[in-house]
């Protein structure tokens, strides 16, 4: 099994011939997702999301981050140079190449000659932008001639063959040229059981020796009084009825045999198709349960959680009340010990509670 590879658009598993090389985009994505040209270096690039009316590839949105926007490049005129005066691209080729030369399609001082006769189109030195519209053209005018000679080759009729080499009507045909291998019989229909039979030839002799032999002229009728014609064709039916017999016992053997055989699969087949049912059945016995505890989990979880906000609710507000009966307790104590004297305090219920005077001579 060959290896699988994931788009890395939708990340599902294609194998390596279906994915896009520049990208690795599926059909689908490749469909769903134009190709957009970018507004600063003009190359195609795949978008990646449908909405987005984003046409700046990300080199580009890198550099606009890092050097602000651009300006027109001096050679070819794109809106890319980043640093300085020449886009990369040109700043690249110029280094490497040396200065550039005059494009033959736009005339513009772009072009630079890479000293190999491969690398120009149809021997002119065209620019960047100029081979890749020449390139575009190409591949458009290839499409439509091999959609104009489907359509030819669907509307012309098909021709009759011709022999290799024409001749003229009045001239005969030679013999080279037609079937002269087929052996010539002769119609049994046709021929004359009075006349003699000529001796064959030695092209016809193996082509007539499967023929019956004539019958003389002399035996006109047999001994039942019938003629020799329909005892020729009673004796050809019977030989034809002993060569092929539709009823033979081999035949139905082997009818009876592949009967079987489809019965038995028929049998399989019906068999298979009842597990399967089972199994379906189970499934979804399955998936119903599991429904079902997910339900009562979740339920159990809310009332779970509405119950533990309750409980935090009433302790919070008690603890609330309790801190505040404290506060209100110091504020007694600190006021009666400013007037003097000390009071056994009294509980809510009128009981006496014992002081605790570490708490109070603090």
């Amino acid at each position: 099994m060959s290896a699988l590879y994931a788009c890395s658009m939708c990340f599902k598993k294609y194998s390596f011939e279906e994915l896009s090389p520049g990208q690795q985009l599926c059909k689908d994505c490749r469909n769903s997702y134009p190709i957009v040209k970018c507004i600063y270096c003009r190359i195609e690039f795949q978008q990646q999301s449908k909405d987005s009316p984003n046409t700046i590839c990300r080199k580009c949105v890198s550099n606009v981050k890092h050097y602000g926007k651009p300006s027109a490049c001096m050679y070819c005129n794109i809106i890319a140079a980043f640093i300085g005066f020449k886009c990369q691209r040109c700043n690249n080729a110029e280094l490497k190449f040396g200065p550039p030369l005059t494009c033959e399609q736009c005339k513009q001082k772009c072009a630079f000659d890479r000293k190999d006769e491969d690398k120009k189109m149809e021997g002119k030195l065209l620019c960047w932008l100029c081979t890749l519209s020449y390139k575009r053209a190409l591949v458009k005018s290839k499409k439509h001639d091999s959609e104009r000679r489907a359509l030819t080759k669907m509307v012309t009729p098909p021709q009759e063959a011709e022999p290799p080499f024409p001749f003229p009507f009045d001239l005969p045909i030679p013999s080279f040229l037609t079937n002269h291998k087929l052996p010539q019989r002769p119609d049994v229909t046709k021929m004359d059981l009075s006349a003699p039979t000529p001796a064959p030839t030695p092209t016809t002799a193996p082509a007539t020796s499967s023929l019956p032999p004539p019958m003389p002229a002399a035996l006109t009728r047999s001994s039942d009084g019938a003629p020799p014609s329909k005892k020729m064709r009673a004796h050809s039916s019977t030989r034809l009825d002993t060569i092929v017999d539709p009823n033979s016992s081999e035949h139905l053997v082997a009818m009876t045999a592949l009967k079987e055989q489809i019965a038995i699969l028929e049998r399989k087949l019906a068999e298979k198709e009842a597990l399967v049912l089972k199994k379906d059945v189970i499934i979804n016995e399955l998936k119903a349960q599991n429904f079902s505890a997910e339900t009562a989990t979740r339920a159990k979880l809310d009332t779970l959680s509405k119950e533990m906000d309750e409980k935090s609710t009433f302790l919070s507000s008690k603890l609330k009340q309790l801190l505040n009966d404290k506060a209100e307790a110091i504020k007694i104590c600190e006021e009666r010990k400013k007037q003097g004297h000390v009071e056994q305090p009294r509980g809510r219920a009128g009981k006496r509670v014992s002081p605790n005077y570490n708490t109070l001579w603090k």
